[in-house]
């Protein structure tokens, strides 16, 4: 009688992985394996966590320059897709003059006209992307990468690479 080992050996270098002794060619490979996933999230949370504790401060500067700037909220929301292409509301300090989010999402271009006066400066530092921790924390998205598009621009983008959707 042969021995028949059954652990679970996570993938090599060369793109295979093992079952015992028998070798598996992986055929799309998880971006993130064993515990990277989890140590990418703990590292998410506590530092989240701090940059948050931290800036909260600031927060209340940029929300009263914004207000004091121009008319509308404080917070741009915009649908973007994060991890298995569910798609949650990703929050920014709004720039422009404008709040899109739907079929027609242009981007930003020098010296755009939507761009408000305080929003430049918070562009310039990117200081408009604070409230992005909060969608860390709750897990919509990561510290580091892969950043999330607007859903129209995750469709184009879908398109014309293929892979897009996998990407880490």
């Amino acid at each position: 009688v042969s021995h028949v080992a059954t652990e679970v050996v996570g993938p090599d270098a060369t793109g295979s992985s093992h079952i015992g002794p028998v070798a598996l060619i992986d055929v799309k490979r998880r971006p993130l394996a064993d515990w990277s996933a989890v140590a990418k999230r703990a590292e998410d949370i506590a530092a989240g966590a701090l940059l948050l504790a931290l800036s909260l401060p600031l927060w209340l500067l940029i929300a009263a320059a914004i207000k004091l700037d121009s008319a509308g909220p404080v917070l741009f929301r915009q649908r973007r897709r994060g991890r298995n292409q569910q798609v949650f509301e990703m929050l920014k300090f709004r720039t422009m003059s404008v709040l899109e989010d739907g079929d027609d999402v242009r981007q930003a271009e020098k010296a755009d006209p939507r761009v408000t006066r305080v929003g430049r400066w918070l562009r310039a530092t990117s200081l408009d992307e604070l409230p992005q921790l909060v969608n860390v924390l709750r897990g919509e998205m990561s510290l580091v990468g892969p950043r999330p598009h607007a859903l129209i621009h995750d469709d184009m983008f879908g398109e014309a690479v293929k892979q897009y959707p996998v990407r880490s």
